[in-house]
């Protein structure tokens, strides 16, 4: 989910149109199933859309690398501060370390400000399968988007210690729901997020209606 505050700064600070060199160090982060490699010469703004897609730990690193890591980290806690997430600190734009740490109600925070101020990471996230020229597919990392029609804004998160998470925005099913109205969900240190996050979407439903 760290991911996401990384997407917040890179549109904040770069021109998606402008050309990324995926370093030794970048193609050395933890690898998804398809992914970027070692001298790939990529668009920020594909970066953006596959680190957000396939939850590249190579893209989100690669981003960083652009105006340095160091000064990357420092604009996330710099917005998270911002956005008062008081309880959110990031150590990396890709969320491995176990050092990068929020709560749900910090996430809550982040999603509703995405809505309002960055709707193109809502829009990138919930690509089910983004194709990219020299690269082939990329199918999104959460399963529940060929399940729940309703969803606006979807991220995935996994590692060994924060174990299975899932933001998940989606649109309210009730009669009485406005156009604008949003159930913002967030499943963290789970066995099974997805199964958890449909129990919450189906419980809100029920209670909606």
């Amino acid at each position: 989910l760290t991911k996401l505050m990384t997407a917040i700064v890179v549109l904040d600070n770069y021109n998606l149109s402008d050309t990324i060199n995926v370093s030794k160090i970048a193609d050395s982060q933890n690898p998804t199933k398809q992914d970027v490699g070692f001298g790939d010469k990529i668009s920020a703004g594909t970066l953006l859309s596959i680190m957000l897609v396939d939850s590249s730990n190579k893209s989100a690193y690669a981003l960083s690398e652009s105006i340095g890591t160091e000064k990357f980290v420092s604009l996330m806690n710099k917005k998270a501060k911002d956005l008062g997430l008081q309880d959110t600190f990031f150590v990396d734009s890709t969320g491995l370390s176990p050092n990068n740490v929020s709560t749900a109600n910090d996430l809550v925070k982040l999603a509703g400000h995405i809505l309002i101020s960055y709707p193109k990471v809502a829009d990138i996230s919930r690509i089910k399968e983004l194709y990219v020229p020299n690269l082939g597919f990329f199918t999104n990392t959460d399963q529940l988007l060929n399940e729940l029609p309703e969803i606006v804004c979807s991220k995935t998160g996994f590692t060994s210690t924060a174990k299975g998470c899932l933001l998940l925005v989606t649109r309210p099913q009730s009669s009485s729901a406005k156009d604008n109205d949003y159930l913002i969900s967030v499943v963290l240190g789970a066995d099974d997020r997805f199964s958890e996050m449909k129990k919450i979407i189906n419980w809100s439903n029920e209670v909606c209606n």
